[in-house]
């Protein structure tokens, strides 16, 4: 049975950028394996390096091994999200990239969180972990890399020996590039690079050409006044488009013109510059299409954002109580109060500051349907996020249940209703807002922000005294955690 007809008898495939792992696992079971042998197999590329097929069903069992079931998001699910995520990306360029190469980006997505145990590389340093010790920079990635060579190398399951003499160097090193790329402290220097190659090539300069424009370059944000710097440029981008008109704006229009026969064109110039790259710069886009995989569940369609979403958040939530039993600087959540609010306001920061710029970047590159699909559900899910924060906002709650004689800044009265140039000003106006208070709040917190995805945890209380644990399974598709009485 097929991807697609186990995805709850849905009529896309991994290839599709509506395609629901979390869906396809629910209804019978569907995971990596199942998932990363139809694609690897579907395009042919067991067969081009004469892998036996039992061997390499074998190898992905024990590749779906490396992730732990008690991982609520870096389980085998997020590894095989993240494979078909690249693989709908990949489709979605010109077809210009060897067999070789298309390999080891598969294999990286697979490959590139095994292992992980629930906490991230500023976890790993403030607590000197043995890890840290061992690899001084891009430790977990470092930690995952090793054991994927493991396992390419196993004389039981390894894939190693049936590559070419005269690729595997090349393999290696596109493996190991791939796999270190997905360190969120690496993400500002690959994505200007990102941006230097297609303004050298299409012409224009994305950003107007400021190269000290670090905010529209979806920055992580390691330390506490990088995010105050960027809240102008936050503000800015907090105008999420919506094709269906609910967001303030419209979809980016696409440089170049459509030839008008085939709706799954490029522009013109992209085809040219990805043949006649260097090999830097050839890796470079690699690099990014993985790191948009691996970032790609914020802006999937809707529901599915939501129920990645909130497995992250668990892992965060865990890690804080950790930081704050240890008395470790906290990078992450210290508890689940307020979560609706908490929820909205992280993915909507992550999405404004560093997804969004990243794939309004990356789609250039992509075929237009592609491009169209991606910033759709990122104008949608922002709409989302948005409206959530204002009505989830801690104190608003016992407001909202007292009649109130005028609408709010996000109620449709009767006429609003028929103008949506009206709702797209007071979510713009709202959003706009709600960053600015966030970016003042920021400056008032002495909490240490070293994660990426933590951008928002201000205004937070530390206390643990409505905490609850939780346990978790890799096939649970949503679990909402809120300590709210």
């Amino acid at each position: 049975m097929s991807a697609s007809e186990r995805s709850g008898g849905a009529s896309v495939g991994p290839d599709a950028w509506e395609y629901d792992v979390l869906a396809a696992a629910e209804s019978g079971g569907y995971g990596l394996k199942g998932i990363a042998f139809e694609i690897f197999h579907g395009e042919g590329l067991v067969d081009a390096f004469a892998i036996p097929h039992a061997r390499f069903k074998s190898l992905l069992a024990r590749i779906e091994l490396l992730y732990s079931v008690e991982n609520p998001y870096h389980c085998a699910l997020h590894a095989a999200d993240v494979l078909s995520a690249s693989h709908c990306l990949r489709k979605a360029l010109p077809d210009v990239f060897s067999a070789v190469e298309t390999l080891a980006l598969y294999l990286a997505a697979l490959g590139h969180d095994a292992g992980h145990f629930r906490l991230n590389n500023a976890f790993l340093k403030n607590s000197k972990h043995t890890l840290a010790k061992k690899y001084p920079e891009s430790v977990l990635e470092n930690f995952h890399l090793g054991l994927v060579f493991e396992l390419l190398e196993d004389p039981d399951v390894g894939i190693v020996p049936f590559l070419p003499a005269t690729d595997l160097a090349r393999f290696r090193a596109l493996l190991s590039a791939l796999i270190l790329a997905t360190d969120m402290s690496k993400h500002m220097g690959l994505f200007k690079e990102l941006q230097r190659w297609v303004g050298e090539n299409d012409g224009a300069r994305d950003g107007d050409g400021d190269d000290d424009d670090d905010s529209r370059a979806g920055a992580p944000y390691d330390t506490l006044n990088d995010a105050i710097e960027a809240s102008d440029a936050a503000n800015d981008l907090l105008r999420v488009p919506h094709k269906n008109g609910h967001g303030g704006g419209d979809i980016p229009q696409i440089s170049g013109a459509r030839d008008g026969s085939n709706e799954n064109d490029h522009e013109p110039w992209v085809r040219p510059a990805l043949e006649r790259a260097s090999e830097k710069d050839r890796l470079v886009v690699m690099q990014l299409l993985l790191k948009c995989a691996d970032l790609a569940n914020v802006v999937r369609p809707l529901e599915i954002a939501d129920a990645w979403g909130k497995r992250i958040m668990e892992e965060f939530y865990q890690q804080g109580e950790k930081e704050l039993s240890l008395g470790l600087p906290l990078t992450t959540f210290p508890n689940r109060r307020n979560f609706d609010y908490v929820f909205a306001r992280h993915q909507l920061g992550f999405l404004v500051n560093v997804v969004r710029p990243l794939f309004e970047v990356f789609t250039r590159l992509t075929s237009f349907d592609a491009r169209e699909a991606v910033l759709a559900s990122a104008a949608e899910n922002g709409d989302a996020w948005t409206r959530r924060e204002s009505q989830n906002q801690p104190g608003r709650k016992e407001a909202a249940g007292r009649p109130s004689t005028a609408p709010t800044a996000i109620s449709k009265s009767p006429s609003s209703s028929s103008s949506t140039s009206t709702s797209r000003g007071a979510f713009g106006a709202l959003a706009r807002q709600n960053t600015i208070t966030m970016m003042r709040a920021f400056k008032q917190s002495n909490l240490t922000m070293l994660t990426a995805n933590a951008m928002e945890m201000t205004g937070l209380d530390v206390a643990l005294d409505e905490v609850r644990s939780t346990h978790w399974s890799p096939y649970d598709r949503v679990r909402v955690v809120n300590a709210d009485p």
